[in-house]
């Protein structure tokens, strides 16, 4: 788990909702940290603009998730042993 995530939710807990001064501070910084990456992330990005002809077609796809860490080490140990 994220660490700023248990800072957060401890912040609420026992900062906001119990009487810690302690984690109502830290909570609130975890919550302005989070609320900078927010900020601060890229717009996304426009792949087509345009119009599209009576009769033309336009399909959506979306790429396959990159193999995690874990699959591509076992990956990598077969081949290994294969060659």
């Amino acid at each position: 788990m994220d660490v700023l995530a248990t800072v957060r939710r401890y912040g609420i807990e026992r900062g906001l909702l119990g009487n810690s001064r302690l984690w109502l501070v830290l909570g609130v910084a975890a919550w302005g940290i989070r609320g900078f990456r927010w900020a601060w992330k890229p717009a996304p990005t426009r792949v087509f603009s345009g119009t599209l002809a009576e009769g033309e077609t336009l399909t959506i796809t979306q790429l396959p998730p990159r193999p995690s860490r874990r699959k591509r080490r076992r990956a990598a140990r077969r081949l290994r042993r294969k060659g």
